[in-house]
């Protein structure tokens, strides 16, 4: 795994995509990208790695750094990204990344202040919570927002619990910027809402 930045394509425009993990925010960012050659995914969490000089990908070494630490390098990261932002530029930036980080049964917000320096809305990705237990039984990729041992109908509760929280703070952080807030439905086919990114960001309809 490469311990280097990668230079991040021109861009113009800022959104940041956000949702409880599971939400499926990177599968739909990722597909529209495929679409759009304007259009970037920057991976918060991955750049963050590389930045602390941590291999893109060992989230176990990433979760063994203490939360000082790992919150200013990530805002540090973040403000040199949005520094490179040039307004006449026709790409767009979707910065993946959490507003409330969830971890253990908890839900424990994330640094936020560097979206004041250019983030110019916010989309936030929800899936009903039975849906999303679902879909988080049969995912391969090990998440450590709360235990599997857990009961359902607890699980259940806390991703309600969770949602709501990031909706909240999107919310309360949109009013502060002045920023629009969007929210997608991710509960149903992968189309319909990549179909909502469409029209957000691209204006496109159908």
């Amino acid at each position: 795994m490469s311990t280097k930045e990668k230079p991040i394509p021109s861009f113009g425009e800022v959104y940041l995509f956000t949702g409880v993990n599971g939400s499926g925010k990177t599968t739909i960012l990722d597909r529209s990208m495929v679409s759009h050659s304007n259009f970037y995914r920057f991976s918060a969490s991955g750049r963050l790695m590389v930045r602390l000089g941590i291999d893109s990908g060992d989230y176990r070494a990433l979760r063994q750094l203490d939360d000082d630490t790992k919150n200013r390098a990530f805002d540090e990261l973040m403000c040199d990204v949005l520094a490179k932002k040039n307004t006449s530029s026709v790409g767009i930036l979707a910065i993946d990344t959490h507003v409330i980080h969830c971890r253990g049964g908890e839900c424990i917000p994330c640094p936020t202040n560097w979206m004041s320096h250019g983030v110019d809305g916010i989309v936030v990705i929800q899936v009903d919570p039975l849906i999303l237990f679902e879909r988080i039984m049969v995912d391969s990729k090990k998440r450590d927002s709360l235990p599997r041992e857990a009961e359902k109908a607890e699980q259940i509760r806390f991703f309600r619990d969770s949602s709501s929280a990031v909706l909240g703070r999107s919310r309360e952080i949109a009013t502060e910027l002045d920023i629009p807030l969007w929210i997608i439905d991710n509960s149903g086919m992968l189309r319909a809402s990549l179909a909502q990114v469409n029209q957000i960001l691209f204006g496109e309809n159908g």
